[in-house]
């Protein structure tokens, strides 16, 4: 109820625990590897969105937002944003990078291989985008539906990304991002040039226009 009069006040302690109960869950799914058992009770998507709540407590200070994501470790949402792991958790962290967008900076904030990281970080996002990603640790597809959710958390968050000179340049500068930007675009106008019975199963996707700066 009193989020951002709370938030503030227990990130410096709150993150480095949250993010270390995650990690005996992510570390062996992200190894495709069996969770042991003792910690199969720990529920990363309820910690996910503790820490999403948590971020938008700290929103109404810049200093606290910045103070969040320079606790926020880039392996771990690096960790998030793979396969391997739920898609509700890949989109819970897609949210999640959404308050970590500045002038300056996005996603977590390290003193050194900023640039690489930010790198890193486009690529994991934008795969979605020219891929159907598998279930987590499966050899199946996901399905059209969950695609076209994961596509639309994904293309909002880069269409905030372009108020940011920063990581709007990062977009720009990544070898793959824009290409697979203008790749979903030509597939999702096939497939309104093929409306036909049946289009609602296909993995569609409504593109908003971006602008680069």
């Amino acid at each position: 109820m009193k989020t951002s009069a709370i938030a503030p006040h227990i990130v410096d302690t709150l993150l480095p625990v949250l993010q270390a109960t995650t990690d005996h869950v992510i570390m062996p799914r992200f190894k495709r590897g069996p969770v042991p058992e003792k910690y199969n009770p720990i529920d990363v998507t309820s910690c996910l969105s503790l820490l999403h709540l948590t971020a938008l407590g700290c929103m109404s200070q810049s200093e606290d937002i910045v103070r969040f994501w320079r606790l926020m470790r880039l392996d771990l949402i690096l960790l998030i944003l793979s396969q391997n792991q739920p898609t509700e958790d890949f989109t819970m962290v897609v949210k999640l990078l959404n308050t970590s967008i500045f002038r300056d900076s996005f996603g977590s904030i390290a003193p050194d291989d900023s640039e690489k990281g930010v790198g890193y970080l486009i690529d994991r996002l934008s795969y979605p985008l020219g891929a159907i990603p598998y279930q987590a640790n499966k050899n199946e597809r996901l399905e059209p539906h969950v695609v076209l959710k994961l596509r639309l958390e994904i293309l909002q968050l880069m269409t905030s990304m372009m108020r940011s000179p920063f990581a709007s340049l990062a977009i720009a500068r990544h070898p793959a991002a824009i290409g697979r930007l203008v790749s979903r675009m030509s597939d999702e106008l096939d497939v309104l040039y093929d409306w036909r019975a049946g289009h609602e199963s296909r993995y569609f996707v409504y593109l908003p226009s971006f602008e680069l700066h």
